[in-house]
């Protein structure tokens, strides 16, 4: 137990110590970050940050005015789970909303076909972003309906080709060795001119 306390205590004190500097820090330093990728050719196209409900509002403000500073629309962070989680979502899709930035909820095995849909009707600012291999791991075998059917609210796709939970315990492989139907969801993103980007996820 005081083992656990002093653990306690020294994340509660990291905790203070990230908010205090979020909130000293000026964005000037972020822009001159953003210029020095753009001019070697590269942009931001979504930033990571996890928000918790210990965070004051203004920590909620710094990392969505962080994430448009850095030329970005998309928010991206693990979907909350248990507890409170959908009082989470809650909170930040009215940040979103307030910032007009998308935030895109990222899932690993315990992604479903209507794992976010608490979240996307909270604000219209909260979308998925979507592991297809992920997905395809977890047991769905619908990736391409639900890419469809959501399309309007994704905001990127991690690419991994992965077995299903029944083959070789839903083992990571290489491209067009799995059963993530990449090809086909390539095929439907170009097809159907859908803006959000698929980024290559080694594991």
């Amino acid at each position: 137990p005081a083992q656990q306390a002093a653990q306690q205590a020294a994340m509660a004190k990291a905790q203070a110590a990230m908010t205090s500097w979020r909130l000293s820090v000026p964005m000037s330093k972020f822009e001159s970050f953003r210029a020095m990728y753009n001019d070697a050719g590269v942009s931001f196209y979504a930033v990571k940050i996890t928000l918790a409900m210990y965070m004051p509002d203004a920590e909620y403000d710094y990392a969505f005015n962080l994430t448009k500073t850095l030329g970005s629309n998309i928010l991206q962070m693990e979907m909350p789970q248990g507890a409170g989680s959908d009082e989470l979502t809650d909170r930040i899709g009215q940040f979103a909303s307030k910032h007009k930035i998308w935030v895109g909820y990222h899932a690993h095995t315990d992604a479903s076909p209507t794992l976010w849909n608490t979240a996307m009707s909270q604000s219209p600012y909260n979308g998925i972003n979507l592991d297809v291999g992920h997905y395809v791991a977890a047991g769905n075998h619908d990736v391409l309906q639900f890419i469809q059917e959501n399309h309007a609210r994704i905001t990127t796709l991690h690419l991994k080709d992965r077995h299903y939970p029944n083959i070789d315990n839903a083992s990571n492989e290489p491209f067009g060795q799995g059963d993530t139907p990449l090809v086909a969801i390539l095929h439907l993103m170009r097809d159907k001119h859908y803006p959000f980007p698929g980024s290559i996820e080694f594991e």
